[in-house]
Formats: C-alpha cells, structure tokens, sequence
C-alpha cells in the first residue's frame, strides 16, 4: 500500500516518504520536517494509533496533520484516532481522489493557521 499511495501523491506533485515501521517513524520525524503524516494503524512494532500519540504530545511536532488509513471500520478504533488528534481516518477501500482531497486540505488548513488566518471554509461535496 505504501508504493501506491507513495506514487499517487508524487504523480500529484506532492513529496512524499514511505517509512515501514513505526520506529522509524518516530526516529523521522524527531529528525526531518514533515507536513503531514499519513499513516496506518496496523504498523510492525510501534503502532500508527502510538506513533499519533507520541506526535501529538511532542511541543514541536503536535501541529502537523495525522490522516490515519486503515482497514478498520469498527467507530471505537476511529474515535480513538481523533481522541488522540487525528485529523482524518479514511477505511480501506478508498479512492486515491478522496485521499489526494483530504491531504490537500490539510496541507492548507495547517499552512493557515501557520499564518494565524482564519480556517478555510468548507468545500462543497464533488
């Protein structure tokens, strides 16, 4: 799943890593500058729901969006995400379209309030 979500977002001319576990989640983003993290809850090792939690309580880090991909379509795991601060939680299947809509959005909603402006206001429905 990495490859292609790895490639559809480069096709949409948007940088991307893919890292395979949690650890070195972890280890990249306490050394590189991410945008936005997309991940999976299901990880080897640390898992995507602990890697969101030690995200979001670090000062430096907590500002970058989280959109959790995951086969789980049971409303517990997803509250789980968002009690932890995930800004979105997209099930398998999704369309690439819906994921490249979300990132999009949450790219210009942490941009804005990078700059201290005013949230974007919703989109209508495509």
């Amino acid at each position: 799943m990495g490859k292609l979500l790895h490639a559809a977002l480069t096709r949409s001319l948007l940088d991307s890593t893919v890292l395979k576990t949690g650890e070195v989640a972890l280890r990249r983003l306490a050394e590189e500058s991410f945008d936005l993290v997309l991940l999976d809850i299901r990880l080897p090792g640390i898992s995507g729901l602990d890697v969101c939690r030690w995200l979001k309580a670090d000062l430096r880090l907590r500002h970058i969006p989280v959109i959790f991909i995951s086969s789980y379509h049971d409303n517990r795991m997803r509250a789980q995400a968002f009690v932890l601060g995930a800004a979105e939680y997209l099930t398998k299947p999704f369309s690439m379209q819906h994921l490249h809509a979300c990132v999009v959005r949450h790219l210009a909603l942490a941009t804005a309030r990078q700059r201290g402006e005013p949230p974007l206001p919703p989109t209508a429905p495509a």
